[in-house]
């Protein structure tokens, strides 16, 4: 079995390609990415043959199909405004491929790919990380539980990572979950939020505790109504972000420095603000991890069952990642969000999925079974209903 990850030495990258390299069944896995120097670098330190690199420029559009070609599946960590580029080029190669996700709109873009898939005879899981990912096949696992739904709420938390930490790992996408509008999904329209709005208190299972959630853009939103087997009136969304960070931003964008809009300076150079300020973000200096971290995502359903008015909590929580001879220091969230996509990746090499064209996880992925297979590497789900 032989499997590529596309930016398979970034942040979730070089987790995607660390689990796939302990996959029993995996024998081979190519990092397929323009860094070269990087990409060599985490193959050293992963020290197995299992591991190669092969250049991809995601630009040249033949050059990656004819790379993804003599793969049996292909695994997406790029940023995620590749991915329709990756889409059209794994169905160009008649190759299967699952992803991290991205915003909504790109999102609907990808869907719209979906008669093509089929026809090529492929199956492209988009977001099949953590958020969409694990939060999609939590919602299907409940929802089959469920004699009709009302409203899905969905929150995203984390303890013992400094907030500059996480800003940092994926910085693009990171700043436009700040910065961009959000949207929920309400009484079958898209319903758009300011950035960083809705504030509220959220407590999360041990150790994570009571934190401060936020909107944010997300796929959920898009593919919940459509896919999830039963309707739902509202879809909403919000992540964990410290207080500090937030209220940073909220000056920095009354400043303007959010602003993807160029401005000239006294030098004459013409440049977004926002991306000076993500350079200053990269150059910056993080406090070392004192704690392990833990990473959890929840989901609560209303709706009814047995002819009742229930509310079923559901989370999947998931503690730091060591690897199987404990070398490894994987972030709790990194690994979380990482892991499903390997193994999601690992099905479809496998052709264990009979579905076919452009699909969420929720929409073709068997909850009861693959949450058992995430269970086995580590996360731990839980779920409670009450009346209300």
């Amino acid at each position: 079995m032989k499997i590529m990850v596309l930016g398979g030495s970034g942040w979730i990258g070089s987790t995607l390609t660390k689990i796939l390299a302990e996959h029993p069944e995996v024998d081979e896995v190519v990092i397929g990415d323009v860094d070269e120097a990087k990409s060599k670098q985490l193959i050293a330190e992963i020290g197995t043959r299992k591991v190669s690199y092969h250049k991809v420029d995601v630009y040249d559009h033949e050059g990656l199909v004819k790379a993804m070609k003599s793969m049996d599946s292909i695994a997406n960590a790029l940023w995620y405004e590749f991915a329709v580029r990756v889409t059209k080029a794994a169905i160009d190669a008649q190759i299967p491929l699952t992803d991290l996700g991205g915003m909504p709109e790109l999102t609907k873009e990808q869907l719209g790919y979906d008669g093509a898939a089929r026809n090529a005879g492929i199956l492209n899981i988009i977001g099949c990380g953590e958020t969409p990912g694990i939060s999609n096949v939590l919602a299907r696992w409940g929802a089959d539980r469920m004699d009709s739904i009302d409203s899905i709420h969905i929150r995203d938390g984390e303890w013992g990572k400094d907030s500059l930490e996480w800003l940092q790992y994926s910085v693009r996408t990171s700043m436009d979950e700040m910065t961009e509008p959000s949207i929920i999904y309400e009484d079958g329209e898209y319903v758009e939020l300011p950035p960083r709005s809705g504030r509220e208190l959220y407590t999360f299972p041990d150790p994570i505790g009571e934190q401060e959630c936020f909107t944010v853009p997300f796929e959920e939103a898009v593919t919940f109504p459509r896919f999830l087997g039963k309707s739902v009136n509202l879809v909403e969304m919000k992540v964990t972000v410290s207080k500090l960070l937030m209220d940073n931003f909220d000056i920095l964008e009354k400043f303007g420095v959010t602003s993807p809009e160029p401005v000239t300076t006294r030098a004459g150079v013409t440049v977004p603000p926002v991306d000076v300020l993500i350079a200053c973000i990269l150059k910056m200096k993080i406090p070392p991890r004192k704690e392990r971290t833990h990473s959890c995502i929840a989901i609560e359903m209303k709706g009814r069952l047995n002819g009742e008015k229930v509310q079923r909590s559901i989370y999947g929580l998931m503690e730091d990642w060591k690897g199987k001879e404990g070398k490894w220091k994987v972030d709790a969230e990194g690994y979380k969000t990482a892991l499903p996509c390997a193994l999601s990746a690992v099905k479809l090499a496998k052709g264990e999925i009979a579905h076919k064209g452009v699909l969420p996880p929720e929409a073709c992925l068997d909850p009861v079974p693959f949450l058992e297979e995430l269970k086995k590497w580590g996360l731990k789900v839980g779920d409670s209903i009450k009346n209300i």
